[in-house]
């Protein structure tokens, strides 16, 4: 299509959805009822994601693991050693070597991407998600999310909750401890498992939970799936 074209169309697209919205906020200044809270965060998580879609996204460096073991790296394919290679210094400390990140060090986004899929955002690993302006009894807002499958261009998770459910259940994980977060029991309910964009993720901190917490996972989807 013609650039100038598509920048047209572009303006009208945004032109008639700005109109919508205009529409429906009038509608709303004659609702008693009205939630002002709710209409915050929605415009909250609006500006958020049209700030990220309309700019380049970027991953902090501080994001990445500042350190790598032999072991982590010996399972890496080849092009991603080849990438650590060229910014982490190797370093042998008791007799195993290690890869640290080097400091203030330059990294195109690509390849921050391709670090951030071999060795953040695995299965097992825990990253905060925004799940934003959702509806009814949809889970919402910032919380933790375990990680079960990264497809390449798409994350499967499911929220941890601080609240402990009363009651036993298949479907209800509790994980004890999640590595790198502070201390603090939380819950995984199985029934809230979603795909998600990585537009979604919060690039603040990431952990991860131990084998068992996974192992009491595939075993609970299995019974919730009646496989």
């Amino acid at each position: 299509m013609n650039p100038i074209h598509l920048y047209q169309k572009q303006k009208y697209l945004i032109s008639k959805l700005l109109k919508n919205i205009s529409v429906s906020f009038n509608k709303l200044i004659y609702n008693r009822n009205i939630d002002f809270f709710e209409i915050q965060e929605f415009l909250k998580w609006t500006s958020e994601k049209a700030n990220f879609h309309f700019n380049s996204p970027d991953i902090p460096l501080n994001f990445l693991p500042s350190k790598i073991d032999e072991f982590q790296y010996n399972l890496l394919h080849q092009n991603i050693k080849d990438i650590v290679n060229k910014y982490y210094i190797h370093k042998i400390r008791d007799k195993n070597k290690i890869y640290l990140l080097k400091f203030s060090v330059n990294i195109p986004y690509s390849e921050k991407l391709a670090l951030l899929n071999s060795l953040v955002l695995r299965r097992g690993s825990v990253i905060w998600v925004d799940y934003g302006f959702n509806i009814g009894v949809e889970f919402r807002g910032r919380h933790p999310a375990l990680i079960l499958k990264n497809t390449g261009n798409s994350l499967v998770v499911v929220p941890l909750s601080s609240t402990i459910p009363k009651f036993k259940q298949d479907y209800f994980i509790i994980v004890e401890q999640v590595y790198n977060f502070p201390l603090r029991r939380r819950s995984i309910d199985l029934r809230r498992i979603t795909n998600i964009d990585f537009s979604r993720i919060s690039y603040t901190s990431h952990g991860h939970v131990a084998g068992n917490v996974m192992d009491s996972v595939n075993a609970g989807i299995k019974t919730l799936l009646n496989l």
